[in-house]
């Protein structure tokens, strides 16, 4: 007779480990009231009847969205008059769903009720949360939230609208399509929970609550075409800020990365990616290419509403989102590169960018592969760096960068973009002539420039003119196919660099004056003064 082998039932930890990989950690704690030593019969309960609904979908090596692993949970029971989730929490001993003090305001106290019977469904991460909350469309305060929109002469629609009318919306982050009368409360709520979830780890319902009166009055804007501003978000990869270290600016701030801010596809495609290196201590700095820091910042908002379909000829109204964000990630690389002397500069490359729009029906993320970049060497700042870092970019704030030209952008190309020292020392002295650059003697006016402004007159000012000289002819042979000794070009590189950065510091902090003049004005100024 074969001895049969008897396999054990996996455990209440192993079970509640893989329940928390498919669903998030948020979620599955909530969902099961916060599960602390050993699981109750009722815990145990729910455990399985969400993990058999992930099974039975099929697609839990699919790689979708978590919320439809278990979407059959997630309508609204109208004999109960609950979502499926709600009810399952209730199993468990969760509280029902609570109340809110009413305002004066039908939208948004219909949207407040929203978040209460939804609000397990904001937990499952997902990239499109404020796009499809299936318990919306069929709930009361979804269907009470859509009628008040559509009551609201300040939204889209009006009251002989069905729910499937929808209209074309542009946006200045650069994304734009179809809006639906019936997704606006859905991308309201999801709106209100993504800001939440910048301020808090963990947000609660009172947490997405006190988010709805701003987004509600941005969104309101957007269609009346008055001013507002949005949040911008980004992830940078390639420096670590001590634990409690976060940079508040007067428009955002920076802070250390959490796990839930990434999208999932990013951390599913670049999350699992890491660099490793030893600091001077011996201690390991590990990074992921995912980001390991998050850049938010406040943006302008700006829509075009119109009834005709989306066309690719049509002038775009405005792209302000996009590139003050733009502007920003520039400014903070800038004032990081400018903060930092050591003997190795650290390389900052953004990674995903998104925006927290009232008015979206599906989010978008814009993201870069930091393994086509430079390399990164690991970097753990310290306190002392991360206040330079800070005093650099509030410099930046009150400085006109546009009168520096391309100089910090190629500089930043050399620095951290280009693979090839070749291409990042053309770089490096495109941002010479960007700021130091006239339409005669080219070498001579920017070589010159440059040692007047970083040395002092005598030996040494007459070496860097020399050696800036050199790196120009370099530069030179390179561009236009003359012969040149490859093995120079690295040193070149860093010295070019180098001194860009140089550059940058004395204009900035020592004179300003010369910072407001053009490129060929600046180098007069110097060479004359």
């Amino acid at each position: 007779m074969t001895d049969l082998q008897v396999v054990p039932e996996p455990s209440d930890d192993a079970t509640l480990t893989q329940l928390r990989g498919l669903l998030g950690e948020d979620f599955t704690n909530w969902v099961l009231n916060h599960p602390t030593g050993a699981l109750t019969s009722a815990q145990r309960e729910v455990m399985h009847i969400l993990l058999t609904a992930c099974l039975q979908s099929g697609l839990v090596d699919k790689q979708v969205p978590p919320r439809l692993l278990i979407s059959p949970l997630l309508g609204y029971n109208q004999t109960a008059g609950q979502s499926g989730v709600n009810l399952l929490r209730q199993h468990v001993g969760g509280t029902a769903v609570e109340t809110v003090e009413p305002r004066g305001d039908p939208v948004l106290n219909s949207l407040q009720r929203l978040v209460l019977e939804c609000f397990g469904e904001l937990l499952l991460p997902d990239d499109i949360a404020g796009s499809s909350i299936i318990s919306a469309y069929s709930s009361p305060a979804g269907k009470e939230a859509t009628e008040a929109i559509r009551q609201d002469e300040q939204l889209p629609f009006g009251p002989g609208d069905d729910e499937s009318a929808s209209v074309t919306l542009m946006r200045s982050t650069g994304s734009g399509g179809g809006l639906q009368l019936i997704s606006i409360a859905s991308s309201l709520v999801g709106a209100a929970y993504e800001r939440s979830r910048l301020l808090h780890a963990s947000p609660t319902a009172d947490n997405v609550i006190a988010e709805l009166p701003t987004v509600l009055d941005a969104a309101r804007k957007m269609y009346t075409g008055k001013p507002t501003r949005t949040l911008a978000v980004a992830s940078i990869t390639g420096i670590l800020l001590p634990d409690d270290a976060t940079i508040a600016l007067p428009w955002g701030r920076i802070r250390p990365a959490r796990d839930a801010d990434h999208p999932v596809w990013v951390k599913r495609g670049l999350g699992a990616q890491r660099t490793m290196a030893r600091a001077e201590d011996g201690s390991e700095v590990v990074i992921s290419d995912a980001g390991d820091i998050v850049l938010e910042a406040d943006v302008p908002l700006v829509a075009l509403f119109t009834n005709e379909s989306l066309d690719i000829d049509r002038p775009w109204p405005s792209l302000r989102s996009s590139e003050d964000l733009e502007n920003r990630i520039l400014q903070v690389r800038l004032a990081f590169a400018l903060a930092c002397e050591r003997s190795t500069q650290p390389v900052l490359v953004p990674v995903w960018r998104r925006f927290i729009e009232p008015l979206a029906q599906g989010g978008g993320v814009s993201w870069n592969d930091p393994q086509r970049f430079a390399s990164r060497t690991p970097t753990q700042l310290t306190h002392d760096e991360v206040t330079s870092w800070k005093a650099w970019i509030e410099k930046l704030d009150t400085v006109p960068m546009k009168r520096l030209g391309p100089s910090p952008t190629r500089l930043l190309r050399a620095l951290a973009e280009r693979t090839d020292p070749t291409d990042g020392l053309i770089d490096a002295v495109i941002a010479w002539e960007a700021l130091f650059g006239g339409e005669t003697e080219a070498t001579l006016r920017v070589s010159a420039s440059i040692a007047r402004l970083l040395e002092p007159q005598g030996n040494s000012r007459a070496a860097l003119r020399r050696r800036a000289a050199d790196i120009y002819r370099l530069r030179s042979k390179i561009v236009h196919g003359a012969d040149y000794e490859l093995s120079e070009v690295g040193t070149a590189f860093t010295e070019a660099t180098s001194i860009g950065l140089r550059i940058i510091r004395e204009l900035l902090a020592v004179h300003p004056e010369l910072v407001k003049m053009q490129s060929g004005e600046r180098s007069t100024a110097l060479l004359l003064n």
